[in-house]
């Protein structure tokens, strides 16, 4: 037996909600709580798009306490096995968050595979150093991609309103000598 799952928000036209792949909005039903929209049987993810300012395609949101980016149609999608039966909804509970992605870099290096990327509105600690597989060459740390910075391990990274993408470096223990 399908129970039915709806979502909830205040005003008419602040969200577009969209079923699995349909090009067509959920149609927005009032009710004494604002306006409802009933997910359909059988449907496993819905898109939610802000139509009051919309969202940028890549950009991240978090909502009840996941991270979700957003697609090239200005749309978050959200499993629907992840939604309450009453699920209520203001623009005031996405809050844009930015990215930290790492890239452990060359595997003549390493063996270790990139690390989860972070998501944070303000700042993040930087993840530990990858584990070093190459003789005579150690870790220095993550500099970021325009090659500015340097992040040691357990630094705070600050974001500045964009995505920071960090890659690994790496440097030889070896000295050589002049001849």
């Amino acid at each position: 037996t399908y129970t039915a799952k709806s979502i909830v928000y205040s005003t008419a036209n602040d969200f577009a909600i969209y079923a699995d792949s349909a090009t067509t909005p959920l149609t927005e039903a009032a009710d004494r709580s604002g306006v409802r929209v009933t997910i359909p049987d059988g449907t496993t993810t819905v898109y939610i798009q802000n139509t009051n300012s919309a969202w940028t395609p890549g950009d991240h949101y978090t909502f009840s306490g996941n991270e979700y980016t957003v697609d090239a149609d200005g749309c978050i999608a959200i499993p629907v096995s992840g939604l309450g039966t009453e699920t209520r909804i203001a623009l005031s509970n996405f809050t844009q968050v930015y990215m930290a992605s790492y890239d452990v870099g060359d595997a003549n290096y390493t063996s270790s595979t990139n690390p989860t990327p972070q998501y944070n509105s303000g700042a993040i600690t930087v993840k530990d150093a990858p584990t070093v597989t190459a003789a005579n060459y150690q870790f220095l740390g993550w500099y970021d991609a325009a090659g500015d910075k340097l992040y040691k391990p357990g630094a705070t990274l600050t974001f500045s309103g964009s995505d920071v993408s960090l890659k690994a470096v790496y440097y030889s223990t070896v000295m050589e000598a002049d001849g």
